[in-house]
């Protein structure tokens, strides 16, 4: 690879890593035995870690934080229930509300978890939609990502003027992102299609790259787009173990050219990827590089 590979940190089934080289895992958080890691975002301060109950569904989930020597310090109790993607954003902690189908952010200094605003737009205050991932590029609209029980559909939502438009994606979503090289949106298509997909605001499809395995967890650096593939939800049934049913990260070029995978089968599923060490768009962009000019063609339906 002719590329710098940037330090990342994943969560996954057996707790949350560093990964050095694409290759070397460092445990920093350990697996508790009755809930996992999903969400992971970080400040210039900490790291925060949403936990997400790997037995009562009903259960709400806590928000871990952690020095940055990972020596965890606090937690946020939340009102959310299996909550998937967070995300730090300025002074403000934005959670998607897996169990409520909402988004829910706590302001400036609430780590106490005694300030919040509930942004429930889908008003069914139960997992119909499955939101899983959450991106922020210019305040205050934000992209959404619903799974679904049929087809997904990413959504962009604006804070202010209670705007709400969708883009249909496929099935089993997860992860959105931005994606500047091509002016469009890049997502993880998760289930049989396996694949990273680029959906362009003033069109629709536009490019896909074929992954093996269930893709879940993205990171955009300057010069590559880094992309989980995990065992698949139901891995019990398997009896052999195939490239497609081995967790591992996968190495793209910014053009969507794949360049290779790095095994990771000690970890099991993967659930977020951040880099570390540079600029990861997929997590914090440029704030502003979108050009939003685009956002209201005649491709995009109004919900």
């Amino acid at each position: 690879m002719r590329v710098k590979i940037p330090d990342l940190l994943i969560t996954t089934r057996k707790g949350a890593f560093v990964v050095l080289d694409g290759k070397h895992l460092e445990l920093v958080a350990e697996q508790p035995k009755d809930f996992f890691y999903y969400g992971a975002t970080f400040d210039s301060s900490y790291f925060y870690l949403a936990d997400h109950d790997a037995t009562d569904k009903k259960r709400q989930s806590t928000i871990h934080v952690f020095d940055k020597d990972f020596r965890k310090v606090n937690y946020i109790p939340t009102p959310c229930v299996k909550v998937h993607q967070i995300l730090k954003l300025q002074n403000d902690l934005y959670k998607t509300d897996t169990g409520h189908d909402r988004i829910v952010i706590f302001r400036q200094g609430a780590l106490k978890g005694d300030h919040f605003i509930e942004i429930d737009y889908l008003n069914t205050s139960a997992d119909t939609r499955h939101i899983n991932s959450i991106f922020v590029d210019t305040l205050p609209r934000l992209f959404i990502c619903e799974h679904g029980r049929g087809d997904s559909v990413i959504r962009s939502y604006h804070l202010q003027e209670r705007e709400k438009l969708y883009i249909p994606v496929g099935k089993e979503a997860h992860n959105v992102a931005w994606y500047k090289a091509e002016r469009g949106l890049l997502m993880t298509n998760s289930s049989r299609a396996k694949s990273v997909l680029v959906f362009r605001l003033d069109e629709t499809f536009y490019k896909h790259t074929q992954l093996n395995g269930f893709t879940r967890g993205l990171a955009i650096t300057n010069d590559l787009i880094i992309v989980g593939t995990t065992v698949y939800r139901d891995d019990r049934k398997w009896s052999a173990p195939t490239d497609d049913h081995v967790a591992g990260i996968n190495f793209l070029y910014r053009e969507l050219n794949w360049i290779e995978k790095r095994y990771l089968p000690a970890i099991d599923n993967i659930h977020e990827i951040r880099a570390l060490n540079e600029i990861d768009y997929a997590h914090k962009p440029q704030i502003g590089e979108t050009d939003w000019s685009r956002i209201a063609s005649g491709k995009l339906k109004a919900s």
